[in-house]
């Protein structure tokens, strides 16, 4: 289940899953939207699964086009640890990591809405890593979390 590019490395190991993978996922996620490069290339499914296993990923700070804030780095590459009790520990810790990055930083440069977009078209992947490289994401203003509509709300209807 899930994108081989963004696995944890108990789910390439067959292991039970927890909170702590999907942590891993979603430093994956973010690493990816801080560079804009997948963790790991590599020409075969098994080769990603067992770099996702093995291979430390290259820091953030080395590969994003931009400046990235040092807790925000640091937050994203203990999502990555590959040992487990590296990582936040819940996703309330990693609310707190996240919140105390942009803290860190000077009220004049904490993320905006206006910022956040002019980062995002500044920066933003040419295209999704999972889809055809034919494909490119949808125009601004219509980014998605899912490109499905609203599945409780069609459940609701019956």
């Amino acid at each position: 289940m899930g994108m081989p590019e963004f696995i944890a490395p108990a789910q390439a190991l067959g292991q039970k899953l927890d909170g702590l993978a999907g942590r891993d996922s979603a430093g994956g996620v973010g690493y990816w939207l801080l560079t804009g490069e997948l963790l790991f290339k590599k020409p075969t499914p098994m080769m990603l699964l067992i770099a996702h296993i093995n291979e430390p990923p290259v820091s953030v700070e080395e590969r994003a086009p931009g400046e990235v804030p040092r807790e925000l780095k640091l937050c994203i590459m203990d999502c990555l640890a590959k040992s487990p009790a590296h990582r936040p520990q819940s996703a309330r810790a990693l609310l707190e990591r996240l919140a105390a990055a942009e803290q860190a930083l000077p009220e004049a440069e904490r993320w905006t809405e206006a910022r956040a977009q002019a980062w995002w078209q500044q920066y933003r992947p040419a295209t999704r890593p999972s889809l055809p490289v034919n494909l490119t994401p949808s125009p601004p203003g219509e980014l998605r979390i899912a490109d499905a509509t609203d599945t409780g709300d069609r459940a609701a209807r019956g």
